[in-house]
């Protein structure tokens, strides 16, 4: 039966928590070996290059542009920048999960080596998928950007003058939430069900926009926006939280080297743990309920029909 967005919420934490064995396995066998290599990269040659540049009056450029882009790629353990290798990892892990939450959705059994067996095909078309996504969210920040420094610069000169900061930054607070919203509206008209659309019906990258333009149509925009926006902010806010304890009590413990090693490394591998299936696990549920929504998706199941996964190209709902 189609449900409310808060009822997929509260199916994606009971369906994570009913097969959390399962789940975890999945994002373990990804995820442990990447955050160990991960970690002991950012030990053994970032931290040690950070502490030499830091030391030395005139740094080589060259240098600093190796140490950026390290950090850039795999993040940094007291940072909240996570790395590209972290969001790679999520990308490559929601397909074996979508997988197992397809299977668990229906009824029947799933395991870790089947899932990521049958994954491993569609990994490449996702990929280009989601760089799709990071694209047009680049394209769209930069040129959001842009207008809000231009808008910003005129505004300050008049509140400047009047003296009212506080309305400078509240104005500004506005402006910079403005492109995140467009970015989240074109997601969520576009590109919210890259992973369902391309593990469980086999869609080619380039068809992914309009099956899923189809699914969202004009009745489920909104709600899907809200999807897009609010639950990224959710899961940040409560990382940040979840980091920021860690690390304070890290710190008041004064470990030695390899016993906070372990811990970092335990940290991070727990953030994969409650990021990488939930969000999958809700957009994956959400996906079957705009089928339900749409299709009778339900109606052909209890009918023993065989589920539909070429695109219907019929008029928009």
């Amino acid at each position: 039966m189609p449900q409310t967005l808060a009822g997929v919420f509260d199916e994606a934490f009971d369906l994570y928590k009913r097969h959390f064995a399962l789940l975890a396995m999945i994002v373990a066998v990804g995820v442990i070996p990447t955050e160990i290599l991960r970690n002991i990269i950012v030990a053994v040659w970032l931290h040690p290059l950070d502490a030499h540049l830091s030391g030395v009056a005139n740094a080589n450029s060259d240098s600093l542009v190796l140490l950026r882009g390290g950090q850039f790629f795999f993040g940094e353990p007291r940072s909240s920048w996570p790395g590209i290798l972290a969001m790679l990892v999520l990308v490559f892990l929601s397909a074996p999960i979508s997988i197992a939450v397809s299977d668990l959705y229906f009824g029947r059994n799933a395991t870790v080596r089947d899932c990521y067996r049958r994954s491993r095909s569609y990994i490449l078309p996702m990929f280009w998928g989601y760089c799709q996504v990071a694209l047009i969210s680049i394209g769209v920040l930069f040129v959001g950007l842009i207008v809000i420094s231009l808008i910003a610069g005129l505004v300050a000169m008049i509140f400047v003058k009047a003296d009212v900061p506080e309305i400078m930054g509240i104005f500004f607070f506005v402006l910079l939430l403005l492109p995140y919203g467009f970015c989240c509206a074109i997601f969520a008209r576009s590109f919210l069900f890259v992973t369902p659309l391309t593990v469980l019906e086999g869609l080619p990258a380039s068809y992914v926009p309009y099956r899923n333009n189809q699914l969202v149509g004009k009745m489920r925009f909104w709600r899907s926006w809200a999807a897009a926006a609010g639950l990224p902010i959710m899961l940040v806010c409560f990382l940040a939280i979840f980091n920021i304890s860690i690390d304070s009590l890290l710190d008041v413990l004064h470990l030695p080297s390899i016993v906070y090693f372990i811990a970092v490394s335990a940290k991070g591998t727990a953030i994969y743990f409650f990021l990488a299936p939930y969000w999958t696990i809700f957009l994956t549920l959400l996906y079957y309920d705009y089928r339900v929504r749409r299709e009778g998706f339900d109606v052909r199941l209890l009918s023993l029909a065989t589920p539909e996964t070429a695109p219907d190209k019929g008029a928009e709902s």
